[in-house]
């Protein structure tokens, strides 16, 4: 593997950035319970002047024009939003120089919530948390009669693991991606910790298949190109690369401000210590009211009863990225929070609101 790749990808890991719908449901790739072997690609991506408007490059080493090899995009999800909406891609991105670019009204209401002295207001805060997310293209090796080109929104655990292995020292020179590349295995336990769920490791060279000749449907994805994984706001700057445009928003922070990805990946500043509770405490406006009770209508017309759940529940909720009503297992509850569990074992954070059986 090129060092300059591999140093490159690991740097961008620790201080990156990240609408349109490209690609729909059938264009993702799930792990199963249990052992997983893929493939990942990396993908060539031509830098574009939208590109260095949204820090993702820096201009003196890639310039417009420049070819070059990437792995994954990086974008955050809310699962709760201020106006209400689900799965809502994040505002604000992170430059490769450590800047935070965007505005995110959830992101703002998330910091006034809790810099407020009111205890339920910082427990309301964890209402709009953020999540990363990670795209990659893979193939599952699975089923080699029927190779097809995917992507796969990996976990930042995973990240994390992918990550070190491309630092270390054993693999300096070894071909990691691609047909000719390691296998990659992926070991999926959803009844484990959000911290240990996922285990991961690369084969060996001995051990991982030579993809060359095989009939693989497809081909890598140009997901920095996608709409798909930007904010809004910044859409623009894909649909006319060769235009030069002022950002939106520039809100510059000192490195030591800059937020990682992985141990916390909101790209925000840090929030503050929680102020001491006055004596007579007034309650902090919100820029937009999150019920924490769910009523449900009685068989009965006219009464409604409030309904209560508990762990391993399983309840439905509309995927925030795939957009479909999807079966979710409760993990983790904390008052009126809950830590909810998806198919592919990833975790999001919502409501009492927003569970329903």
């Amino acid at each position: 593997m090129d060092s300059s790749f591999r140093d490159r990808l690991a740097r961008n890991f620790a201080a990156a950035g990240t609408g349109g719908r490209d690609y729909g449901r059938d264009s993702f790739w799930k792990p199963i319970e249990g052992e997983n072997v893929v493939r990942l690609y990396t993908f060539q991506h031509t830098v574009t002047d939208g590109d260095l408007k949204l820090g993702r490059y820096f201009p003196a080493e890639s310039p417009v024009g420049t070819s070059e090899t990437e792995l994954y995009i990086l974008y955050y999800t809310h699962f709760n939003s201020v106006d209400g909406s689900k799965g809502k891609t994040c505002g604000k991105i992170r430059t490769v120089d450590g800047r935070v670019l965007g505005n995110c009204p959830t992101c703002d209401a998330r910091q006034k919530l809790y810099a407020s002295p009111l205890p339920e207001d910082q427990k309301l805060a964890q209402n709009f948390k953020t999540t990363t997310r990670f795209v990659v293209n893979v193939v599952d090796l699975g089923n080699p009669a029927d190779l097809k080109m995917k992507l796969w929104e990996m976990p930042a655990s995973v990240m994390e693991k992918l990550v070190t292995f491309m630092k270390s020292s054993m693999f300096e020179g070894t071909e990691l991606f691609g047909p000719k590349g390691l296998d990659f295995w992926v070991t999926l336990n959803k009844n484990s910790s959000p911290a240990s769920m996922y285990s991961a490791f690369f084969g060996t060279p001995d051990s991982s298949s030579d993809l060359t000749g095989a009939k693989v449907q497809g081909t890598p994805k140009d997901i920095m190109s996608s709409k798909q994984f930007i904010p809004a706001q910044f859409q623009p700057y894909v649909d006319a690369p060769s235009k030069p445009q002022p950002c939106p928003v520039s809100s510059p922070v000192t490195m030591s401000q800059a937020i990682n990805h992985v141990s916390n990946p909101v790209p925000a500043p840090t929030p503050p210590a929680p102020a001491p509770i006055p004596p007579q405490p007034v309650s902090t406006p919100i820029p937009a009211p999150v019920p924490t009770v769910a009523t449900h209508p009685d068989p009965v017309p006219g009464t409604q009863t409030v309904k209560s759940f508990q762990l391993d529940d399983v309840v439905k909720i509309v995927h925030p990225i795939r957009g479909e009503v999807e079966d979710f297992t409760i993990a983790e509850i904390e008052g009126d929070s809950y830590k909810v569990k998806d198919a592919d074992g990833t975790f999001w954070d919502c409501g009492l609101k927003d569970l329903t059986n």
